[in-house]
């Protein structure tokens, strides 16, 4: 909710930068310094979650309940498609407020996600 609320927030603060002028380059240029820095502030909310989950995790194992390949693949199949869709909820608000153009979006997308994964398993 945070990517959707904050990407619509400041689209509409930088709606003017939709003129495709030499005064609106300033206001993109902070609106994506925005969106590829939001990222990394979004994969700080989850910190609190893996202080609790390492603790739940570590006494499980040590009990046998489980082996940590499982969970290494139950996390990696629950986080990749969640961090594709926080960073698609994260860009397609700006594009379609602010009017940037979709050329790249495929791979501005691929980085954002990439760049949440990073922030989330640092």
């Amino acid at each position: 909710l945070f990517a959707i609320f904050g990407s619509v927030f400041f689209s509409l603060v930088y709606y003017d930068a939709r003129e495709r002028d030499q005064r609106s380059v300033e206001m993109k240029m902070y609106l994506l310094t925005w969106m590829a820095d939001s990222v990394a502030f979004m994969s700080l909310v989850v910190i609190a979650t893996y202080q609790a989950e390492f603790h739940i995790c570590s006494k499980e194992r040590q009990n046998n309940m489980y082996w940590p390949l499982p969970f290494l693949a139950s996390k990696v199949m629950v986080t990749v498609p969640a961090t594709l869709v926080t960073s698609a909820c994260a860009l397609l608000p700006v594009l379609a407020l602010v009017g940037l153009r979709g050329q790249g979006l495929a791979g501005i997308w691929l980085a954002n996600a990439v760049h949440l994964l990073f922030c989330e398993f640092l």
